[in-house]
């Protein structure tokens, strides 16, 4: 009998924690999670909510509330609270706590591949933005997290991206290749490297990303965007006008999940000699 009303007490638990996980995402304006919260019975909430409420405090900008929310989670945090409050705190310029966060998931051994992902992210932010010697955090970071075994995709589109906006573009392009060696085929590696090489004026290896994208089967509206942007931004504006009207002239983007590639690639193809 014991065991049944434990486990019905654990499914009414779990059920509240779905309900007010639900209203605290569809929450726009604090009163109405502070009402969520003081609706459920026992004043029941989970590690999985306090994240949550570290996530949606930040979007609301209310990032101090993000901070006690990451304090509260300390008795029973997990690998989420601490990549979550990471991300929080890039969010608001406070590289101090995010690193801190970071140093504390490790020693606790509560990481996981977000938790790398967001302080090699927040690392390269702080290191661009202040001119200062951060990026070696996210370098360290980064090869940390290979050796670990938390070297994956968004790791790697993480450390791309810290390493072009900090002038270390010769790194980032060791690093999408090293990607590419792994079989990381994904959009969003492609889109990163193409805003990286854009931004660095290389659009040789835009192109050659952007083919990349297609013949790995990665390619999506994202990488067409940047593609577009790309364009513009190394001025290859008459590119860039075929690129979109070709867009507007087709439902190539709606008529399925998976992009259909024959017509467009030849399509593709016969721009980009034009160059």
């Amino acid at each position: 009998k014991i065991k049944i009303i434990s486990s019905i007490f654990q499914l009414n638990k779990n059920d509240q924690e779905k309900k007010l996980n639900k209203k605290i995402n569809a929450s726009q304006k604090l009163p109405e999670i502070v009402k969520a919260i003081e609706e459920i019975e026992y004043n029941n909430i989970t590690t999985k909510t306090i994240n949550l409420l570290i996530k949606k405090f930040s979007e609301l900008n209310r990032y101090d509330l993000s901070k006690k929310c990451y304090e509260i989670a300390q008795a029973s945090s997990d690998s989420y609270t601490y990549s979550d409050f990471i991300n929080a705190a890039n969010d608001y310029n406070d590289f101090e706590s995010a690193k801190k966060a970071f140093d504390d998931a490790i020693n606790k051994g509560l990481v996981h591949t977000p938790t790398y992902a967001n302080f090699i992210s927040a690392a390269g932010i702080s290191a661009a933005r202040n001119k200062n010697k951060d990026f070696k955090f996210a370098q360290d970071a980064f090869n940390r997290a290979v050796q670990k075994g938390y070297g994956q995709i968004s790791t790697y589109i993480s450390i791309i991206t810290a390493a072009a906006n900090n002038c270390k573009f010769d790194l980032a392009i060791k690093y999408f290749e090293e990607a590419e060696k792994k079989k990381f085929y994904h959009s969003k590696l492609y889109a990163a490297f193409i805003s990286a090489a854009s931004e660095n004026k290389n659009f040789e290896l835009v192109k050659q990303a952007f083919y990349k994208s297609i013949d790995n089967k990665s390619f999506d509206e994202n990488i067409y965007n940047k593609f577009i942007r790309a364009c513009d931004y190394n001025d290859k504006n008459n590119l860039a006008n075929l690129f979109l009207d070709q867009k507007i002239n087709t439902d190539y983007f709606l008529n399925s999940n998976f992009p259909k590639f024959n017509s467009f690639d030849k399509l593709v193809n016969s721009m980009l000699i034009l160059i």
